[in-house]
C-alpha cells in the first residue's frame, strides 16, 4: 500500500512538471510574436508591442511620429508582390532602412507566377534573402472560406502562416477593411478595393476561437 502512495506521488509530480512546462511554453509564446497590421490605429499600445521578441509589420508600414500606438521595433516583414511590383522605390528605401529584417513576400495562389517577375525586378542579393511564402503551397487557407474569385488579403495569409509556427499569436492593427472606416491605412487615405470584409474577420475569428490567435 505504502508503494502504491509512493509510485502515485511520482507520478502526481511528473504530471504537475509537465503542465508547468507546458504553461511556461504557452506563456512564452504569448509575448514571441505580434503581427501588426496598418488598420487606424485607436489606443496607445507601443510600449506593450515592443515587449514581444518578434514584431511583424506590412507593406508601406510607417513608425515616425505613430510609435506611442504602435511601437518603434520591426523584426520582421512581409510584402506582397503587389507591393513590389508597383512600388519598387518605396520598397527599397525600407529595405535600405532596415537591412537586417527578415524579408517575407507573400503571394495569393492566383499571383504564384509572379515569382518569376519579382525575380527580374529585385536586386539578386535581396531577392536570394527573401522567404518566398505561395498560398496553398506554404500557406493554408480552407476552401471553406469561399473567396468568389477574390483572394485573401495579405494579412490574412500572413496570420495563417504564423499560426502554424506558433502555439498561439498575438495581432493588432486589423479591422479587416471595415467599411465604416474612412481608410484601411494609418498612415494614409485609402479606400480598401477587393477585399471581403465580413469573410476576412470570419477567418480571423474563427482563429480566436480555437485559442491560436489573441488580438491586442
Amino acid at each position: 500500500m505504502k508503494h502504491k502512495i509512493i509510485i502515485l506521488l511520482i507520478l502526481l509530480f511528473f504530471i504537475f512538471c509537465f503542465l508547468l512546462k507546458t504553461q511556461e511554453k504557452f506563456s512564452n509564446d504569448e509575448k514571441s510574436i505580434i503581427i501588426i497590421g496598418n488598420a487606424p490605429y485607436k489606443k496607445k499600445m507601443g510600449t506593450e508591442i515592443d515587449k514581444y521578441k518578434r514584431v511583424v509589420r506590412f507593406n508601406s508600414f510607417s513608425l515616425e511620429g505613430h510609435e506611442d500606438y504602435i511601437g518603434s521595433k520591426v523584426t520582421d516583414w512581409i510584402v506582397s508582390d503587389s507591393f513590389i511590383l508597383l512600388e519598387k522605390s518605396k520598397f527599397l528605401k525600407t529595405y535600405k532602412k532596415y537591412p537586417n529584417i527578415n524579408l517575407n513576400i507573400i503571394l495569393p495562389r492566383v499571383f504564384k507566377d509572379n515569382v518569376e517577375k519579382l525575380k527580374r525586378k529585385l536586386p539578386e542579393h535581396i531577392f536570394n534573402k527573401a522567404n518566398i511564402l505561395i498560398q496553398d503551397e506554404d500557406i493554408k487557407v480552407s476552401d471553406t472560406y469561399n473567396f468568389r474569385g477574390r483572394w485573401p488579403s495579405t494579412g490574412v495569409l500572413a496570420i495563417n502562416y504564423y499560426v502554424k509556427k506558433y502555439n498561439v499569436i498575438t495581432i493588432s492593427g486589423f479591422n479587416h477593411f471595415d467599411p465604416k472606416e474612412k481608410t484601411i491605412h494609418y498612415y494614409e487615405q485609402r479606400k480598401q478595393i477587393g477585399h471581403k470584409h465580413n469573410l476576412e474577420k470570419k477567418i480571423v475569428d474563427d482563429l480566436v476561437l480555437e485559442g491560436k490567435v489573441i488580438r491586442l
